[in-house]
Formats: structure tokens, C-alpha cells, sequence
């Protein structure tokens, strides 16, 4: 209900209205929880898909080995039926153990694992808030208490014993089938092709090219698997990278505000702002801008002395009294007329500081940087001119009330605006450097500060504190300052987070995916075996053996991994950091080949083939 909730209270806005929902801290906890979720739905979608890659192979690998002994089965008389259940029996005996294991092993160790995330996750937890206006609200963190149920062990569990058995059952079909060779049909060839020796670079390099020909589905899915493996990496670094971007995007064009307020936070206006603290700020060169304020008091309209035209108009002369009695009493009768504010920027003033004007409308010639070239020139709220019928560029003689005294003040109407929340107040220029000694020393009624460059936010603090400012509700100074920066570091609070879980995930899944390279490379040279005892029978050297081998894998692996790369290329974009990655699973899965080559050659024939599997 809260979306709803906050959509209806949108629709106060335009009426003036601005509106803070103290939430206790929901969205706090709901969306970091709920980027968990999703990020934690890609890791699982992301592991099932190569634990079913590897599982497959794995598969394969177990029941080609044992092609000889289903042929012999069948041909003894054993059904197909026989043999499947003499597959599947074999596939359950190693992997529900296996499965047994590795849920006994995940409920124990849970806990440990969620003890290192939530103190990974702590360290990020210490952040400079000093003058945030996110101090000023209750805030309620998220803790990572997470409880996996023992259900969920067993569904993994489960999952993996039914992955093994459609697997075994797909392809045990292969293994069955006969593999005798049909004669070709038609005439046989009358020519008789002169067969070209082969040198031992070139025989080498064809027997790896038929070896990887002779076992399609072996050699499918290594290319499939590298395939996955490179566009998975693409898809993994292009998507960090445009989350990387995406917060840079934001701190460029952030714009933060803050100005001084009173111990409690609530006030910006009506405050005792030292010029010295001014100064300060100013110095520091970090803002883009700082607006200042003084009020001075109130106007009560007199006459139009002088119109837009030129025109003069005798007015008669304001009624003012003498005596410090009729004075006090005009004053007080005075706090419903009009407020006249010195300004340094009237869209930044405190008056529009939660809502800009609306229908902001210039004399001929003038804006808001020529408005400030003169004392004498004013902006007046719209609903004033049309109740005294003035018009742009017209002379007004107010009477002026200011501590305690009354006088005349003649200003030109050279700008109107006009304010959803009806306020009257009547702008004049500040200039903080040009006054008269008298104003020029006094306090200022309001600050307010522009920061351009987020990247010196915490410069800012600094620089807040050094002008003798302390944050809200610490200490008994009459100086405050509040950055309203609340709305920004959520932002991009949430996009950090959301970057670590993802760099943490990712680098956990680089590794995940760089083992099983590994794995799998060892099955597949361990599944030849029997290939590399005979051929050392025969009397092959080795390092001819090594590189026959070495080169089957370079090829499969080469070719998968650059079709991977190709497509990613094309249609996904890459990012440097791919190149590295696919570079990396490439000599993993190249030097466990070559480790397994080694281990496997220095057997003997006899000792190879007497092996138990």
C-alpha cells in the first residue's frame, strides 16, 4: 500500500504542499532486501545453468567409458531395460552419497557463510554523515539474518539426483546403438588416390582433428560449454560496467543543496548568520554558489510615483507619526503587510527553497543578474501588483518599518512572481561586499550553499566545520548547517550496494566457472586413457602424445571460446575486463590439459589399463 499511499500524497504538491513520509526506516530495509533477492535469483539461475553444463559432460564422459560393456551386455542376451537400470544403479551409487554429503555439509557450515557476508557487508557500513540531512530522520539498517530451511537442502539434493538420471537415460541411448559401419552403396571407385605421407607436425594435427570428429557429442559440448562460458562472462562484465556507469551518470549531474538552520534542523530563515562564517565558506571554493538573506522589515504600499512611461504622479506624503508611541503602534499594525527580503538569488532564496516560483515574469532587458546590478530595484509577488495596480517598471514608495523606526523607500518594480503557497514578500538586491559598514557587519537572516561536485561532499563537512558550523542536535552552538543530501545518498547508496553484491557475486562466479574449466578438462583427457595406454604400447613418444592431445583441446576450446567472443562482440558490446576473463579460463583449461597429459604419459601401458576407473 505504500506506493499508493505516497501517489496520493503527491497530488498535494500542487497545491504548495511538500510532503516527507517519516517511514521508519522502510524503504531502508525493503530495497537493499529486495536487490538481495534479485541479485541472489542470478546467481542461482546462473549456477544451475553450468551445473547442468558440467553435469552433462560428466555424464557423458561416465557411459561413453562403458560403451564396450553395454555392447558386451547386449549382445549376451540383456535388454536395454538391463542396461539402463545397470547405468542408472551405477550414476545413484556415486551421486546420493554425493548429494548426502553436500547437504550435510551446506547445513553446517550456513552459518559460517552468512558470518562472512555480514562481516564482508560491514565494512562498507561506516559513512560520513556529519550535517546530513538524513540525521534529521529515523533510519532503520537492514540486518542479514538469513535461515536456509533443511527443505531447501533436500529440493538441491533431489534436483541434482533427477538431473543425474535424465542425463544417464539420454545418453545411454548412445552407447546402445551399434556402431558397425554400413557398406557404402554403388561402385567402387576406379581411381586409386595416391596417399601422401604425413609428416609428424601434420599427422598430429590430423589425428586431433579426427579424434575431435570421431566424438561429436564430446566435441559439442566442449564448444557449447566454452560457448556459454564466454558469453556468460560478456553478459557478467558488461552489465557491472553499465552499473558503473550508471552511478557515475549520477554523481555528474547531482546537484546538492544545504543551508543554515537552527539546533532542531526545522528552520532556514529567521536564523543569525555571522559574516565571518560567510567568508569561510566562500574561501573554501568548493560552492557554486551561496545566497544569503536579510530581512528588513515590513512595506506598507503609499503610491505609484513615477509609471513604467515616465509619467509622474503628484502622491501625497505618507502619513508617518512622531511620537515613539503612534511609531510602535503603526509597527505592530505592520506585521500583516508585505516582508522585504535583500537577496542574493531569489529562485535559491529560503522563500521558493522547497518550491521555485512559477510565472516569473522580467521587465524588458532585465533578469535575475541585471535585478541585482541596483539597490533601488525590486521583484514583487503578482497578487500585490494586481491588488495595487502595478505594473512592470513602475516606481513605489513604501513606508518601511526597521528596528523599531519608520521611513519611506522608493524601488522599481523590475520582475514578478507569483507562489503556490500565496507568500508576499518583496525582493530587493543583497550585496555583501558593497553595503554600508553598518549592514555589511550585520548577520544575515539565511545561508544557502549550492555543492556542484558531489565528489567533494565530504570536502564540504569539512569545510562546514572549519566556518564554525556543527551539525543539528550535537553540541549548544548557535551556528547549524544541514546538507540536504538525503535523497542523493540513498541513490547512491543503493547503487553501491547493488555493485558490491554484484562484484562479490561475479568474482565468486568467475572462480566457480574457472574450476569447473579445470574439472572438465581432466575428465576429458582422463576419458582417454585407454587411447593413450595403447598408443604408448605402440611406442609414440611422448611429448608427440602430449601435443596431439594438448592440441584437441586448443582447438575445442579455442573454437568455443572465440565463437563466444564473436557473438558478444557483436551483439552484446565487451569491456576490457571480458578479454581477461575468457584469456584466463582459456590458459586454466589449457594448463589443467596439459597437467592431466603429463600425469598420463609417465604411466605404463600396463598400469595405465590395469587402473580401476
Amino acid at each position: 500500500a505504500v506506493s499508493d499511499f505516497l501517489a496520493q500524497a503527491k497530488a498535494l504538491e500542487q497545491y504548495g504542499f511538500r510532503f516527507t513520509a517519516y517511514d521508519q526506516g522502510y524503504s531502508a530495509v525493503v530495497e537493499p532486501m529486495s536487490e538481495l533477492m534479485l541479485i541472489s535469483v542470478i546467481f542461482l539461475a546462473i549456477c544451475i545453468a553450468l551445473t547442468a553444463g558440467a553435469l552433462s559432460l560428466q555424464c557423458h564422459i561416465f557411459i561413453s567409458r562403458q560403451r564396450d560393456s553395454a555392447q558386451t551386455m547386449i549382445a549376451m542376451g540383456s535388454s536395454r531395460t538391463h542396461v539402463r537400470l545397470y547405468f542408472l544403479s551405477a550414476a545413484a551409487m556415486l551421486s546420493v552419497p554425493a548429494a548426502i554429503i553436500g547437504c550435510v555439509i551446506g547445513k553446517l557450515t550456513e552459518q559460517t557463510v552468512f558470518d562472512m557476508l555480514e562481516q564482508f557487508a560491514a565494512q562498507f557500513a561506516e559513512q560520513d554523515l556529519r550535517f546530513s540531512s538524513s540525521r534529521l530522520t529515523l533510519i532503520r539498517t537492514l540486518t542479514f539474518t538469513p535461515r536456509v530451511s533443511p527443505a531447501v537442502y533436500a529440493a538441491a539434493g533431489a534436483a541434482l539426483l533427477i538431473g543425474v538420471c535424465l542425463f544417464t537415460l539420454l545418453f545411454c541411448r548412445g552407447v546402445m546403438k551399434d556402431r558397425a559401419v554400413k557398406k557404402r552403396r554403388g561402385h567402387a571407385l576406379r581411381t586409386v588416390r595416391r596417399v601422401r605421407r604425413s609428416t609428424k607436425l601434420s599427422g598430429t594435427l590430423k589425428y586431433a582433428l579426427l579424434s575431435a570428429r570421431r566424438n561429436v557429442v564430446r566435441t559439442a559440448a566442449v564448444l557449447l560449454l566454452c560457448l556459454l562460458v564466454a558469453l556468460f562472462f560478456g553478459r557478467l562484465t558488461t552489465s557491472l560496467d553499465g552499473y558503473r556507469a550508471q552511478l557515475e551518470a549520477v554523481r555528474d549531474n547531482a546537484v546538492i543543496k544545504g543551508h543554515a538552520t537552527d539546533i532542531f534542523g526545522r528552520k532556514i530563515d529567521g536564523l543569525v548568520v555571522n559574516k565571518t562564517s560567510y567568508d569561510s565558506l566562500s574561501e573554501s571554493g568548493l560552492l557554486s554558489g551561496i545566497q544569503l538573506s536579510r530581512n528588513l522589515g515590513h512595506l506598507r504600499f503609499s503610491g505609484i510615483p513615477i509609471t513604467a512611461d515616465g509619467i509622474v504622479h503628484e502622491i501625497p506624503e505618507p502619513n508617518i507619526p512622531e511620537s515613539s508611541f503612534g511609531i510602535e503602534t503603526m509597527i505592530g499594525q505592520m506585521y500583516d503587510e508585505p516582508s522585504l527580503v535583500l537577496t542574493t538569488s531569489i529562485r535559491n532564496s529560503t522563500v521558493f527553497y522547497y518550491a521555485e516560483p512559477t510565472s516569473m515574469i522580467w521587465l524588458d532587458g532585465y533578469d535575475e543578474a541585471a535585478f541585482l546590478e541596483q539597490d533601488a530595484n525590486c521583484v514583487m509577488p503578482g497578487q500585490l501588483m494586481t491588488r495595487y495596480g502595478i505594473g512592470l517598471g513602475d516606481t513605489v514608495v513604501f513606508i518601511h518599518s526597521y528596528d523599531n523606526w519608520l521611513s519611506t523607500i522608493s524601488l522599481r518594480v523590475v520582475g514578478s512572481y507569483l507562489s503556490a503557497a500565496g507568500d508576499e514578500t518583496i525582493f530587493a538586491p543583497l550585496n555583501p561586499e558593497a553595503s554600508g559598514y553598518y549592514m555589511r557587519n550585520r548577520p544575515f537572516d539565511s545561508l544557502v550553499f549550492t555543492l556542484d561536485d558531489v565528489s567533494e561532499l565530504d570536502a564540504l563537512r569539512d569545510a562546514l566545520e572549519e566556518a564554525g558550523f556543527t551539525p543539528v542536535r550535537t553540541s549548544n552552538s548557535r551556528f547549524y548547517a544541514v546538507i540536504d543530501d538525503e535523497v542523493y545518498l540513498d541513490t547512491t547508496n543503493s547503487m553501491e550496494r547493488q555493485i558490491r553484491y554484484v562484484s562479490v557475486l561475479y568474482d565468486s562466479l568467475y572462480v566457480l566457472a574457472g574450476l569447473i574449466g579445470f574439472v572438465l578438462s581432466w575428465l576429458l583427457v582422463s576419458s582417454r586413457r585407454k587411447e593413450i595406454a595403447v598408443m604408448r604400447a605402440l611406442g609414440t613418444q611422448r611429448v608427440w602424445m602430449i601435443l596431439i592431445f594438448f592440441l584437441e583441446q586448443l582447438l575445442l576450446c579455442g573454437a568455443g571460446l572465440g565463437l563466444g567472443v564473436l557473438l558478444q562482440t557483436i551483439f552484446g558490446g565487451a569491456v576490457p575486463l571480458f578479454y581477461v576473463l575468457v584469456l584466463i579460463f582459456f590458459a586454466v583449461w589449457l594448463v589443467s590439459t596439459l597437467i592431466c597429459l603429463l600425469v598420463s604419459v609417465t604411466k605404463q601401458a600396463y598400469a595405465a589399463l590395469a587402473e580401476p576407473e
